[in-house]
């Protein structure tokens, strides 16, 4: 991205700014997992250290579920500015604690936009000490409940799902 892609503008806020909107709309308990806390003090919610800090997103769900008091945790990517609390709300019908509730676009599985119960953090920590880091895996290996909102979701739109990885990405949106 060439800079920290989650303090990146978009229509006046940050990215970050973007997903802790979407957090309060749907949950009292909003926190960041991050390598780097100190980089995040300013914000209005809570700052985890990764507990298995160069793990990826998959120790990002660890770190969530470990560090809260809910008994389910929805895990917001940062880089997706279209996505809505609407999502969030329609998913959690779905929600038990045998498995994740994870949205499927159009494209495929969206691991990253997804609802985890508590009971599923010993899982996810025997993945990380395994070194079997690959978030779809884990998904497959815990038999989440896929949902496949291009089909079941009234209020999807392909856009939900833009991921920005690069700048260009985000000047590209900003043009349009």
């Amino acid at each position: 991205f060439g800079s920290k892609k989650q303090l990146a503008l978009f229509r006046g806020k940050t990215l970050l700014e973007h997903t802790l909107d979407i957090a309060a709309k749907i949950s009292k308990e909003r926190f960041i997992i991050a390598n780097n806390p100190a980089e995040f003090n300013t914000y209005s919610a809570a700052v985890f250290k990764d507990r298995f800090a160069g793990k990826g997103p998959l120790a990002g769900i660890h770190s969530a579920l470990f560090h809260s008091q809910s008994e389910f945790v929805a895990t917001m990517p940062v880089d997706m500015p279209f996505l809505t609390e609407d999502v969030y709300k329609f998913l959690q019908q779905f929600c038990s604690n045998e498995r994740p509730v994870v949205a499927e676009s159009g494209k495929g599985m969206e691991p990253l936009v997804s609802i985890w119960h508590k009971d599923q953090l010993h899982f996810i920590e025997e993945c990380l000490l395994t070194n079997e880091l690959g978030i779809y895996r884990c998904v497959q290996k815990i038999n989440g409940k896929r949902i496949p909102l291009h089909k079941v979701y009234t209020g999807y739109r392909p856009d939900i799902f833009t991921n920005i990885n690069y700048a260009e990405d985000l000047a590209a949106i900003l043009l349009s």
